[in-house]
């Protein structure tokens, strides 16, 4: 049995990456305030659910947040005189109804902090940047020549990951990104076997992985530093974006949406096999392939992030293959993600269903037989 696959007592940590519902179940009255009642549930089980009272404002101050996004996001109106009227906030409830499906049924809306925040505030109001700046700079207290520069804010769609400019004294003209991730909920190696692990992950070399400079691991999470990929992931280069940029910005409603030639799919592809191939043999869970974990480096591909197995990471398209029972294993998810990546690298845009039953119009002849 590999090391990764030991069961040990691990903390309930919370998976972002489940689904959420929101229903606005009634509306009163209170201190000359309409406040809305809506309940929320975490995934398909009706027990994981609570409900949360907002304001129109709180609407608006949400709807403000989401704009960067760029997306056509449809709030009501403000009104002023009669926004007391029964049949009125009646109305209003339907379209502030609309307002939030839109919101929870977007794979970016709903993995943003405002989101979040918004519908589940006990878990997402802490202070996230702060206290991870904080677990950085304890984690870098016993490496010499290491320092961090400026925090990268915004830039992954995790809430829990973070990314910095760091610098090491050993090579100043280099640029370093760090990247501190919390432990998720499928993490299972304790501590002992944690520190093993991940003294290995730096030695580990192979043309189609990003190397890693520096990997360290404390309680709380891991940091772990490359050299900066200033050209970005593919989907940077679908969305014809820069790597820096915010989540929000960059992928909420890109201009352009891209495909890459036939070639390239092809080759890439092949590459993305034979690195997945070879992470399995060393019996090392990936399960977080995706455009955004890709980096191309002169026609060759580079996965990123091969500690988000070992962290316990929940997949990015966990929500679309929980809904498939035969897909279980550490192969049977990167298989799946395999799909899901090639569908974006051939269309420019990503899947947002669990399954394809209707190529796009646009489907190259060759890719479709």
């Amino acid at each position: 049995m590999a090391i990764f696959e030991k069961q040990t007592s691990n903390k309930v940590l919370i998976d972002d990456t489940e689904s959420i519902s929101c229903v606005i179940e009634n509306w009163f009255n209170t201190n000359g305030h309409t406040e809305f009642v809506i309940r929320v549930q975490r995934g398909p089980f009706s027990d994981r659910t609570w409900r949360v009272h907002k304001r129109y404002n709180d609407f608006v101050k949400l709807h403000s947040q989401l704009q960067a996004s760029g997306l056509p996001l449809s709030l009501p109106p403000k009104k002023i005189i009669g926004n007391m009227d029964p049949e009125f906030i009646s109305e209003r409830q339907q379209a502030l109804q609309k307002y939030l499906n839109s919101i929870v049924m977007n794979p970016i809306l709903v993995s943003s902090l405002p989101a979040r925040s918004f519908i589940d505030p006990a878990n997402y109001c802490q202070p996230f940047r702060e206290l991870a700046l904080q677990h950085v700079s304890l984690a870098l207290r016993g490496e010499v020549g290491w320092e961090v520069v400026t925090p990268l804010t915004e830039i992954g769609w995790r809430l829990r990951k973070h990314y910095y400019h760091v610098r090491s004294k050993n090579a100043p003209k280099e640029e370093f990104w760090a990247s501190w991730t919390d432990y998720g909920p499928d993490k299972h190696l304790d501590d002992k076997d944690m520190h093993a692990v991940f003294k290995s992950l730096s030695q580990i070399q192979h043309p189609y992985i990003y190397p890693i400079e520096l990997c360290l691991c404390t309680d709380i999470g891991a940091l772990v530093v490359r050299t900066s990929h200033k050209n970005g992931s593919i989907r940077d280069i679908l969305c014809g974006v820069k790597p820096k940029q915010s989540f929000l910005k960059k992928y909420g409603n890109p201009k352009g949406h891209k495909p890459l030639e036939t070639s390239q799919i092809a080759l890439y592809g092949r590459q993305i096999l034979e690195v997945l191939k070879f992470l399995h043999d060393k019996g090392l869970p990936y399960g977080n392939l995706h455009t955004g974990n890709i980096i191309i480096d002169n026609d060759r591909v580079k996965l990123l992030d091969i500690e988000n197995g070992v962290l316990g990471v929940p997949s990015f398209y966990r929500p679309y293959f929980m809904q498939h029972k035969k897909i279980f294993s550490m192969q049977s998810i990167d298989v799946y993600s395999f799909g899901h990546t090639l569908y974006e690298m051939t269309f420019g845009a990503p899947l947002h269903e669990s399954i394809v039953d209707n190529y796009p119009n646009n489907c190259q002849q060759l890719l479709s037989k």
